[in-house]
């Protein structure tokens, strides 16, 4: 399982646009950088939309017009002969209606359902940046204590989820009773 947080971490370097930098994403560097990792290889890679937000593209993309867009929200599993992992964790009702700004906007309770039950039973969960939408499902959660030891998360998501763990004044990421003193618990920080 560390073999994939390595290839991940990997992969995303090569994906991630540079500064003023067309991004294109190359299939055969992905896939060098890929058989770098020593290790199995996955055996696939699942993915679960559960739920989508509408948006005027300028509002994801630096320079795109104003005209809408559907962004999905979406989790990755990893699957490997012994387990998986999930990439990112989904988000609850409460939070993708927060998000949807007095908006409804679809939401799949059976598909938000999954991935709560795959997050329970990943070997891992890498967070790969700290919007709610892809971080809630693990501290928005009555699981949050169940799930601390098996998240991986950065220390500058670490920081930014303790010091300003949203800007949603609304709603609290974290447990409520975190939110007015320790913050959060992070078992398990990378160095």
């Amino acid at each position: 399982m560390k073999n994939a947080v390595h290839f991940f971490m990997l992969a995303l370097l090569v994906v991630t646009p540079q500064k003023e930098q067309v991004w294109t994403a190359n299939i055969d560097q992905i896939r060098h950088a890929a058989r770098m990792i020593p290790g199995r290889a996955p055996l696939r890679i699942n993915v679960l939309k559960f739920a989508e937000s509408r948006r005027a593209k300028k509002f994801s993309v630096k320079g795109a017009p104003d005209e809408p867009s559907v962004q999905a929200r979406t989790v990755f599993q990893v699957v490997y002969p012994d387990g998986y992992v999930m990439v990112d964790s989904g988000m609850d009702q409460q939070v993708h209606n927060f998000f949807g700004r007095g908006v409804v906007e679809p939401y799949d309770p059976e598909s938000a359902k999954q991935v709560e039950r795959a997050v329970r039973g990943a070997r891992a969960i890498l967070i790969t940046h700290e919007h709610g939408d892809h971080v809630a499902g693990v501290i928005h959660t009555p699981l949050a204590k169940e799930l601390a030891s098996k998240t991986i998360l950065t220390r500058d998501q670490v920081q930014t989820l303790l010091k300003n763990p949203s800007t949603m004044s609304s709603i609290c990421l974290l447990d409520p009773a975190s939110c007015s003193s320790k913050r959060l618990d992070i078992r398990r920080v990378r160095k």
